[in-house]
């Protein structure tokens, strides 16, 4: 009995080192307004109610961009849509391609994929090519294409 629960402690420690290891989410908060957020916000047509690492998803005349908490213009309103942020990134469409941002601006993974999954564990599944043709493959969370989209399935 007693090298049971020793079993079954040194399971649950290995769990808990597990979960902490994992990459950590975006911290989602309510916008807090000040006068001076409030005023910019003023110049777009909406926004999200809140904000993911300190950018807040802002859009002007149908295309999104992201400005800080302080107003400060992150990325211009170009996009054709900005997505809500996992593992510290977003997926972005522009011109019928998508590709994911990071919460200072940088595009990571460029708009040139015609399908992308949510990020999940460092890796998203990218597709290119059109229904019935695509092929798919892998990026990590810096835009390199660790598996190329040669695949029929993945």
């Amino acid at each position: 009995m007693k090298s049971f629960l020793t079993s079954i402690k040194t399971a649950v420690a290995a769990l808990l080192v597990a979960i902490l290891a994992l990459p950590v989410a975006a911290q989602t908060q309510e916008v807090e307004m000040t006068p001076q957020l409030e005023a910019t916000l003023q110049n777009y047509d909406s926004y999200s109610s809140v904000s993911f690492d300190g950018a807040i998803i802002v859009k002007q005349n149908y295309r999104w961009g992201l400005i800080d908490t302080c107003g400060t213009e992150i990325i211009p309103c170009k996009y054709d849509f900005i997505g809500v942020f996992h593992e510290g990134l977003a997926d972005v469409g522009m011109d019928g391609k998508y590709g994911y941002v990071n919460t200072r601006g940088v595009e990571v993974v460029p708009c040139k994929y015609d399908y992308v999954d949510n990020f999940h564990e460092g890796l998203v599944r990218v597709t290119m090519g059109d229904y019935g043709g695509e092929k798919y493959g892998y990026v990590n969370t810096r835009g390199e294409e660790v598996v190329p989209c040669k695949y029929d399935f993945i």
